[in-house]
């Protein structure tokens, strides 16, 4: 399969479309005594062994215990949902199904960041809500319009998270983000975050892929929860307020400048060269 095939997430169709998803690994476990008839509830144990409340549709897990290339017992790599409480703690998981044909490390998105196996990754896109130091909330929406819903529907009326990090001091709340997190423990951690601006809006391509960065040719690996990531640094487009490792990084007018302790990198911006210059290079 083409690298450029494989990719965790989708392309947005439209640009302020909300959602939450989630790829976690680990199994599932049905509690011996059910109570709900449409839903099978129990626990998912993650690779780092953290058990947390999970449910799947019962017809879902039915149809799953009938596939021959599905074990129960194994860590498997799920597509779902996660609810935080008020503090960010992981407080359900909703599971979808298995994520299968599958080859890591994969493809985040369309902007090339990779993604190596083993890693818990969510991605949300919603309104930035009450902003709190070390944290702030987002809200996740319904995509159709009060006209378009049926009379006392009871389906799907938008969550709200709670994540770990900092936005850069612009972010207010109703702003609209694109988020990437990692769950570390029993958070979820943002390690890359993207304002909507409405140029961004103006821009989108359903098809297509917005103009980025030229140093985004080189994808960044994100490493597993276990292992710091701190090294690991996420450049996305020039027009969107840029996020590394839930923090604004310093920008200057040679690039983008990150500094850590005993390690400072720069990342230059892609330089123009004149047609003359081109022609000159040719003759010699």
């Amino acid at each position: 399969m083409d690298l450029e095939q494989r990719k965790l997430f989708r392309r947005a169709e439209k640009p302020l479309l909300f959602t939450a998803i989630a790829c976690l690994w680990g199994s599932f476990h049905p509690n011996e005594r059910q109570v709900k008839l449409s839903s099978v509830e129990g626990v998912l144990t993650t690779l780092d062994e953290r058990n947390f409340p999970a449910r799947i549709k019962k017809k879902d897990w039915e149809y799953l215990l009938t596939r021959e290339n599905f074990d129960r017992n194994k860590k498997n790599h799920w597509r779902g949902y996660c609810l935080t409480n008020k503090s960010g703690m992981i407080s359900q998981i909703d599971l979808i199904q298995p994520i299968q044909n599958i080859v890591f490390p994969v493809l985040l998105d369309e902007r090339g960041e990779l993604v190596s196996e083993g890693v818990d990754v969510v991605k949300i896109r919603g309104k930035i809500q009450k902003i709190e130091a070390r944290q702030f909330g987002v809200r996740i929406e319904r995509n159709d319009p009060p006209a378009k819903r049926r009379p006392g529907s009871q389906k799907f009326k938008g969550f709200y998270l709670t994540i770990q990090g900092e936005l850069p001091d612009v972010a207010t709340p109703e702003q609209f983000w694109e988020l990437i997190c990692i769950r570390e423990g029993d958070y979820l951690k943002l390690k890359e975050g993207i304002l909507i601006t409405e140029e961004t809006v103006k821009n989108w391509k359903k098809d297509g892929v917005e103009k980025v960065d030229s140093q985004k040719s080189n994808p960044k690996k994100i490493k597993p929860s276990n292992q710091s990531f701190n090294s690991e640094k996420t450049i996305v487009t020039e027009s969107s307020i840029i996020m590394l490792n839930g923090k604004q990084p310093e920008i200057t007018t040679d690039g983008v400048v990150i500094l850590e302790a005993a390690n400072v990198q720069v990342f230059q911006k892609k330089q123009k060269v004149k047609q003359e210059e081109k022609e000159s290079n040719k003759d010699n």
